[in-house]
């Protein structure tokens, strides 16, 4: 006798080896507790410098038929301590928020994060959202602030950085036979 196992188009995704592409960027940070007492050095650190920001990349989905993973957006970045920094990413945590404008959720951890890699001197940040086709895509504008955080509580001075990206125009009939 054959039997028939009903099975969805997700779970033939799961098994492609293809559908790892499409995942979400792996987390490599975690809530960041702020209900210890900080040294004197953690928060003197935090009043007098801001976090500096590096390396800021925002990409956005293709047309699903061009992509397994179309219409997926993402976005990174590098939030570094200042040269010399007497800590680390191990002594306190990082708060970042969308101080104007929007920015798809879920691509932002909300409240204190820590790293979990450890003591180090930078923190790289990996978000995804899905925005289907580009047809539906909308203006990205949001400037993001990125403050440390120390045990208490106690938040530093903010960097600031934006993220836009306006939706790719459709293509007329003559440029897409080209």
């Amino acid at each position: 006798m054959i039997r028939l196992i009903p099975i969805s188009v997700g779970m033939l995704l799961a098994w492609s080896p293809m559908a790892e592409a499409c995942e979400p960027p792996p987390v490599f940070y975690a809530p960041f507790s702020t209900e210890r007492a900080a040294n004197a050095d953690i928060t003197s650190f935090i009043s007098q410098n801001a976090p500096v920001v590096r390396d800021v990349s925002l990409g956005r989905g293709s047309a699903a038929q061009e992509s397994l993973c179309g219409g997926q957006g993402y976005v990174s970045f590098t939030i570094a301590l200042p040269p010399g920094a007497p800590v680390t990413f191990a002594d306190l945590g990082l708060e970042l928020r969308v101080i104007d404008g929007s920015f798809p959720r879920y691509a932002l951890p909300e409240g204190p994060i820590s790293s979990t890699l450890g003591a180090r001197e930078d923190f790289q940040h990996l978000g995804s959202w899905f925005e289907g086709p580009p047809a539906r895509h909308k203006t990205i504008s949001a400037e993001i602030e990125a403050r440390f955080v120390a045990p208490d509580g106690t938040r530093g001075k903010g960097a600031r950085f934006t993220l836009f990206s306006e939706p790719e125009k459709p293509k007329t009939a003559e440029e897409q036979t080209r």
